[in-house]
């Protein structure tokens, strides 16, 4: 490949991984049926401010289910590279061995991601100081 070629490619893989891995959040009017004007008001007011009332345990787990996405990413790449490797290997053994265990190795990584989010899903939603556990949120 020549250098622009790769420069493209890297540049190109880079977009993809930006748009796939940051999420942008909206702050939209709020109005609940259920309150009173002078409550949905207070409460647009703290949303323009900036007051947010989201739990430690609630950013944790957003800080930890983007850096198990992005591993997501890795192993797809990984995946790729590797069936790449195996479809141009020619006959020759040691590159498919090479790619076989490079596979493997992915997956294994994948069942390992894949558990943690498991195990780290479970504990946040028991903790008190998370959504969905617990104490109720203070709004």
């Amino acid at each position: 490949m020549k250098y622009t070629n790769k420069l493209k490619v890297i540049s190109s893989f880079l977009l993809v991984i930006t748009f796939l891995t940051i999420a942008q959040l909206v702050n939209a009017q709020i109005i609940d049926p259920g309150k009173t004007q002078i409550e949905n008001l207070t409460t647009n007011m703290q949303a323009a401010a900036g007051y947010n009332p989201i739990s430690i345990g609630f950013v944790m787990m957003n800080l930890i289910g983007a850096v198990l996405g992005f591993l997501g990413v890795i192993f797809i790449v990984l995946i790729i590279m590797s069936g790449f490797k195996w479809m141009t290997a020619g006959g020759n053994e040691e590159n498919v061995k090479e790619a076989q265990a490079r596979i493997k190795n992915a997956l294994i990584g994948l069942i390992i991601v894949l558990a943690s989010y498991a195990i780290t899903y479970t504990v946040f939603s028991q903790l008190p100081f998370s959504i969905g556990g617990g104490m109720p949120n203070p709004v």
